[in-house]
Parts: structure tokens; C-alpha cells; sequence
């Protein structure tokens, strides 16, 4: 039922998100992030245009926005799977190889 209504034909959902982004009830202060943020995006992308989520990452400190081929939409991250975990794992043990290193005690 989720999946099919996912991808049933409407602006319902992109509706949602864009009221969901501009409320204050549990509002994120993304000025506030700290940690590092990749957004992956198709610029072909119909539910969320490219202009609103370079409107958004420039509000995040860390964030890098990283672009699928320009025919790619909405889905493209869901067929590009292995390429984003690829990332977050490399990520992940730069990170914490990072941490180790600043924490281990000087001679």
C-alpha cells in the first residue's frame, strides 16, 4: 500500500514536505547541524526542483549536494543505491579514523 502510494500521480507528497519544511512545530535549526551532509539529487527531479534544495543546503553548514545525470528523477536514488552506501561507508570510516586519530595521545 506505501509504495503504491508513493507513486500514485499527484502533488500530495511534495505538498506534504514543502508544508513540513516551512512549519515551526518540530522545526530542525540547520544552522545547528554538525555533522557532514551529502543530499543526493536528480536535477530532472519533478517533486523537489533543484533552486529549492540549493535553497535548502545553503542553510546546512556541512552539506555537499551531489548531482545524478541530468535525466535521472525522483527514483534515482533508489537505482543508484550501492553508489550512495559506497559513500556512506567510505564516510563513515574516514570519519571515525579521523576521531581516533585526534583523540590518540601525544608523545
Amino acid at each position: 500500500m506505501a509504495m503504491r502510494e508513493s507513486l500514485r500521480p499527484s502533488v500530495e507528497g511534495w505538498f506534504d514536505e514543502g508544508i513540513a519544511l516551512e512549519t515551526r512545530g518540530d522545526e530542525i535549526n540547520l544552522d545547528e547541524i554538525v555533522t557532514s551532509l551529502t543530499w543526493w539529487h536528480a536535477p530532472g527531479d519533478a517533486n523537489a526542483p533543484l533552486s529549492a534544495v540549493q535553497r535548502l543546503l545553503k542553510r546546512v553548514p556541512h552539506a555537499r549536494l551531489a548531482l545524478f545525470r541530468a535525466h535521472e528523477g525522483h527514483l534515482a536514488p533508489y537505482h543508484r543505491e550501492s553508489e550512495i552506501l559506497d559513500e556512506l561507508l567510505t564516510r563513515g570510516w574516514e570519519e571515525s579514523r579521523d576521531q581516533s586519530v585526534a583523540s590518540s595521545p601525544t608523545r
